[in-house]
């Protein structure tokens, strides 16, 4: 993988060839665009984690099925 960074700063490097700062410029745009890809995802799963409802519905259920169970034992005892 980081060949794939290197290839990609190499080629913007070429774009800012006659600039001192060739690599510098290349490696912050390989940069800001690979931060900019992360954010995106992350921001994206956590919708996705967010929209989803981790709350067991069913062992609330049988929990609320189970108080109600007990409450009606209590009072015929």
């Amino acid at each position: 993988m980081d060949g794939l960074y290197f290839a990609l700063i190499a080629v913007l490097h070429t774009l800012f060839m006659p600039s001192a700062y060739a690599w510098l410029w290349a490696s912050l745009i390989v940069t800001a665009v690979y931060l900019v890809v992360g954010g995106v995802t992350g921001w994206l799963a956590y919708a996705e984690i967010k929209a989803t409802s981790f709350t067991p519905t069913r062992t609330l259920k049988v929990l609320q099925q189970d108080q109600v169970w007990i409450q009606n034992e209590a009072r015929t005892a």
